[in-house]
């Protein structure tokens, strides 16, 4: 999934790869430091946690990978000189990953679009979703 973000690179970075900036769009919580080998604890809406790992960083704030649920991983790409965000994530290679990468593309649009939305200063549509009680949390 690619994204325009309107946002420099050093905007677009503080906002997928700092715990504050992941915690504004993504999880309710974001805890840990984006480096290599280092863990991310995402806490969601409803009190529950989730640890991955970093995967791979890229050269000058391009890109960087993580681990994410069930054998699967989570890449963001920039580039461009407007700032083109690329999302990719690889799930397993059997049914149980095709299954949750259709289950997910929903999930992973609404995120993107709250990135946007909060790189661009307005609205955390997290929140209306929250109120309405509908966990965009990725929890089965």
């Amino acid at each position: 999934m690619k994204i325009i973000l309107p946002v420099g690179k050093r905007k677009a970075w503080s906002l997928i790869a700092t715990p504050a900036g992941i915690a504004s769009w993504f999880p309710a919580q974001c805890r840990g430091i984006v480096k290599v080998g280092e863990p991310l604890e995402f806490t969601w809406p409803d009190g529950s946690a989730d640890h991955f790992r970093v995967m791979r960083m890229g050269e000058q704030h391009s890109s960087f990978a993580m681990e994410w649920r069930d054998g699967a991983s989570l890449s963001y790409y920039l580039h461009g000189r407007r700032t083109t965000l690329t999302l990719e994530v690889e799930y397993p290679a059997n049914s149980e990953g095709r299954t949750r990468q259709i289950r997910e593309l929903a999930q992973w649009a609404f995120r993107l679009a709250n990135l946007k939305s909060v790189g661009l200063r307005g609205r955390d549509l997290r929140q209306s979703a929250w109120k309405r009680s509908w966990t965009f949390g990725f929890i089965d």
